[in-house]
């Protein structure tokens, strides 16, 4: 699903297995660093 997407990330905290199948996707912070809002703000510019 990840390899499918057209900007798919990976937690920094992810399953070593998934960060090294895919490594051409961005890695953002961990989910105890709110990564995933922070991330949204950053490509949506809010």
């Amino acid at each position: 699903m990840l390899s499918m997407v057209g900007k798919g990330c990976i937690m920094e905290n992810a399953h070593s297995r998934l960060k090294e199948s895919l490594p051409a996707l961005k890695m953002i912070g961990s989910n105890t660093n709110d990564a995933v809002p922070c991330y949204l703000r950053e490509i949506f510019s809010i």
